[in-house]
Order: structure tokens, then C-alpha cells, then sequence
């Protein structure tokens, strides 16, 4: 048996795992786990990026509440992504014209496609566009707008170099009544991170943060940043977006865990969040 643990404090660490698959990459160590309760584990350079048995916890707000502020979805942008398991969620909506996903590893794409219904679905779909490479110089050279775009692995603190932030980048990405949702790659209880990613979104007057309760990334808590030209706004709680007014009108939605009914649930901000959100003590 495996035991796993990520090298960072705050971080999760698990036990009897088995190996299912070590694929050889040319860019990084990847290791597929079984975990007796939590099924498969996936992990890249020793840094955990998905687990089965909370998937739904994770990769539904990440597309779905920052797509509640959007009326129609059509064109998507995700960065990183590899487990397929964002761009499943984006492609439940009827409207998607296109859905780009930027991740620099084919093999991570094959590996859950070989693992994965919703993996192989989603490779045979017509509507996504696949494009290997670093994601912020994908960012840095496209012309191309977007309706919705998930951050799913840019530190975008980490990557402030130069004049232009990476905020405005994405920022520029966005459609007239465009959303990124920006998933914060600190844990909430560093504060100074979450503060610092607050003051450089002052720029955007549209925005709102949910709270992502599942241990990926660095950490266990996070915090999810939706902001963009649509108005996102903490107060709203029917989902603008028809395909989610639709769900929300007849109760049959697609999803586990994200319900367009109680997006008021997803928007809440605690008084622990709100501390972390704006850099208080609890």
C-alpha cells in the first residue's frame, strides 16, 4: 500500500492507496491511486489534483456559479483542466458553441479518457477545442473572447510579471457580459493572499467569492473569485442564465451537488469568509 502526503503545511495526506497507473510524460511525474473509500486519486508532481469521490464538490461551482451570471453560454475557455472534469460540466449546456481547453500535457487527457466515461465524452465532442501548451502564454496571444473563463491553474499572483496584470488579460478574454472564475491557489487561511488578490480586483466593480470546502490545490479551504464585465453581484439568487433558470423551473438538473435553486446557498459569505475575503481577523 501507498501512503500520500503533500509537502506543504494545511495540506491532506492519505493512506492505502494502490497504484492504478503511472504514465510517463515528458513534463511531469503523474500517478493514478485507488483509494479504498475515496476511489481514484490523481496526482502530478506530488501535488494532489483530483479525487474521485468529491469531484462534484469542486468541478460544479467552479463552472456553474460564475455561469449562473451569464444569460447564454456559448464560447469557454479553460486553463488546465486535464481531468476533464470542468470541460464535462461546460458542455452540459446546450449553447456551448465552443469550449477551448489549455492544458500542457496530453497525457493527463488520455490517461482519464482511459479511466473516465465523462473523459472519452468529452474528447469526442465537437465542440471542444483542444490546445496544448503553458496556459498564460496561451492567454498572452489570443485574440479571442469568451463568454466564461475557468482558471484552473493559474496562480495569477505568481504570475504578475511586468506592466500588465494577468487579471487584465483574462479581463480582455471576456465577451461584453463575460465571468472568470478565478479559483485562488492559497488555502483561505492565508490571508495575505487572499488580500492581496482582493486589492488587485478592486479594478472590477463586478464581483463575488463562494467558498470551494474541498482539499485540492495546496490546503483545504479555498476560495472561488467570480468577476468579470457581466453583473456578478454577492446578492443574487436566481441564476440569470436561461439553461440554469430552466433547471431551477422544472427541479431536473444534471448535476450532484450545485443546484441553480439554491444558488443563494453558493453565494453565501459567511462571517469566516468574509474575514478571510477581506483580510480581517475571525
Amino acid at each position: 500500500m501507498i501512503a500520500f502526503s503533500e509537502g506543504l503545511d494545511l495540506a491532506i495526506q492519505l493512506q492505502d492507496l494502490e497504484l492504478v497507473e503511472a504514465p510517463r510524460s515528458p513534463v511531469q511525474e503523474i500517478r493514478l491511486l485507488r483509494h479504498p473509500q475515496l476511489g481514484l486519486v490523481l496526482t502530478i508532481n506530488g501535488e494532489l489534483q483530483h479525487v474521485q469521490a468529491w469531484q462534484a464538490l469542486y468541478h460544479e461551482p467552479v463552472v456553474h456559479i460564475p455561469a449562473s451570471f451569464i444569460g447564454e453560454l456559448r464560447d469557454v475557455l479553460i486553463l488546465g483542466g486535464g481531468s476533464l472534469f470542468a470541460a464535462a460540466e461546460a458542455l452540459k449546456y446546450p449553447t456551448i458553441r465552443r469550449c477551448v481547453l489549455v492544458d500542457h500535457d496530453r497525457s493527463v487527457l488520455d490517461l482519464m479518457a482511459r479511466h473516465y466515461e465523462h473523459a472519452s465524452r468529452v474528447l469526442e465532442d465537437d465542440r471542444l477545442a483542444y490546445f496544448a501548451g503553458d496556459a498564460l502564454a496561451f492567454v498572452r496571444q489570443c485574440s479571442d473572447r469568451f463568454d466564461l473563463i475557468v482558471n484552473d491553474c493559474l496562480d495569477l499572483l505568481a504570475a504578475v510579471r511586468g506592466v500588465r496584470s494577468p487579471f487584465r488579460m483574462l479581463a480582455d478574454l471576456l465577451s461584453e457580459e463575460g465571468v472568470c472564475g478565478d479559483l485562488i491557489y492559497r488555502h483561505l487561511f492565508e490571508r495575505t493572499h487572499f488580500q492581496a488578490t482582493r486589492e488587485l480586483l478592486t479594478e472590477f466593480a463586478n464581483q463575488a467569492v463562494s467558498m470551494v470546502t474541498v482539499p485540492e490545490y495546496p490546503g483545504v479551504l479555498h476560495g472561488l473569485v467570480m468577476w468579470g464585465t457581466a453583473p456578478v453581484t454577492q446578492e443574487m439568487r436566481q441564476p440569470i442564465n436561461r439553461v440554469q433558470a430552466a433547471w431551477a423551473l422544472s427541479g431536473d438538473h444534471p448535476c450532484e451537488f450545485y443546484d441553480p435553486r439554491f444558488l443563494a446557498f453558493h453565494l453565501y459569505l459567511s462571517p469566516f469568509l468574509a474575514h478571510a475575503w477581506r483580510g480581517e481577523a475571525s
